[in-house]
């Protein structure tokens, strides 16, 4: 997908006229949110923008809107974006998600955050993987609990900087280019956070979102975010609070309490990384280029295809129905009276993943890629782009 050639000056004529103003009428900025959401649709990431964007009605001056330093960095992230986009086409695989080729649970408490990985295709050769990070002292003393109702980052937000990390340790070990990679996390937010893209706050999340967005863009992949219940989700919270093990004891741990048909291997997450999570926890901007780095040639996660999770749901059908659709609401209330039991393989951590089941709305279901679909999907794009 490509934005028309008229469509893609006046996008950059946005960013031109907007570049040195300092405030901009109320009309033209819902008018400039009007343009840049109709195309999004062909900039993966983009969406995750419009967080600081939005913020920018809470600083009205009569009928004017003022451009802060934030809102000012976001429309230059944007125009990253954009100029990308004009020298990279963006791939459907980007935006139409496939059968995942990984399927994996990520976890964050206070002293850190982790998570597993695991292939989700009988093609691949990616073996078991787990990683873990810490937390800066400073970071877990601003965490919001009973004993500090005054910090400034809660615990989704620390899910949140988890799911991208888990995110960028697959990237840096496989090419997960025109892939779907699937991601479990028991942080009811910071799924919702990770569909929808962006919020409404200009807190830490804001800052995490803009960071996934530009990684997703960089690396071509598309993630999917779905929930587990946190008593299922045993391997990514030993990743994330075993820190009384030392690495090459936490993978003699996994190996033996959860043996997989490869060896586990553990993976360091990049500094450049672990640092620009701190930085948006911290509400701290930096530049794309110190942390989209272009990993050497690695080896293909898979081909799209049957995978181990789809059979298993095909000899389980009673299984499809306990799976919520992607317009599903999730409700703690759901699994307060129930006993999951602990997710410690591929079939397992399956049972927790959306499938693109029709919706209570009736609203067209995501499923195989059919010619039939990518026309529809083809036709829907380019009229929106045109």
């Amino acid at each position: 997908i490509a934005l028309a050639p008229h469509r893609y000056e006046r996008l950059l004529a946005i960013f031109d006229d907007l570049r040195d103003r300092t405030r901009v009428g109320l009309k033209q900025w819902h008018e400039v949110l009007g343009e840049l959401r109709s195309m999004a649709i062909a900039i993966p990431g983009g969406r995750g923008l419009f967080s600081l964007l939005q913020t920018g009605f809470k600083f009205k001056d009569k009928n004017r809107i003022r451009i802060t330093p934030a809102i000012r960095a976001q429309l230059q992230d944007f125009e990253h974006l954009a100029r990308d986009l004009g020298s990279r086409p963006t791939k459907l695989s980007e935006i139409v998600p496939d059968t995942p080729a990984a399927l994996g649970a990520c976890d964050a408490a206070g002293p850190g955050m982790g998570g597993v990985w695991l292939a989700a295709t009988t093609q691949s050769t990616l073996s078991p993987l787990l990683w873990r990070a810490p937390f800066p002292s400073e970071i877990q003393a601003r965490l919001v609990s009973d004993k500090n109702p005054r910090g400034d980052i809660t615990n989704s937000d620390l899910e949140l900087a988890g799911t991208i990390g888990h995110q960028d340790i697959l990237v840096q070990n496989r090419d997960c280019r025109d892939r779907t990679i699937s991601t479990l996390s028991d942080n009811i937010p910071a799924v919702a956070w990770q569909r929808k893209g962006s919020t409404t706050t200009t807190g830490a999340a804001a800052y995490l979102l803009r960071l996934n967005s530009l990684h997703q863009r960089h690396y071509r992949y598309l993630a999917q975010a779905d929930y587990i219940p946190g008593p299922s989700n045993v391997m990514a919270d030993d990743c994330s609070r075993l820190w009384h093990l030392s690495d090459s004891q936490l993978l003699h741990y996994f190996n033996s309490k959860y043996p997989q048909k490869r060896p586990w291997q553990i993976c360091p997450l990049r500094h450049e990384m672990h640092s620009a999570l701190i930085s948006a926890l911290r509400m701290k901007r930096l530049d794309p280029q110190s942390f989209l780095n272009a990993p050497e040639a690695k080896t293909v996660i898979g081909t799209s295809g049957t995978s181990s999770a789809t059979n298993y749901r095909s000899t389980a059908t009673s299984m499809i129905s306990e799976i919520p659709s992607r317009s599903y609401k999730y409700s703690l209330r759901g699994y307060a009276g129930e006993k999951t039991p602990p997710a410690v393989n591929l079939y397992d951590l399956a049972r927790w993943r959306t499938t693109h089941a029709p919706s209570a709305r009736k609203s067209p279901a995501w499923g195989p890629r059919t010619p039939e679909l990518m026309q529809t999907v083809m036709s829907t794009a380019a009229s929106a782009l045109c």
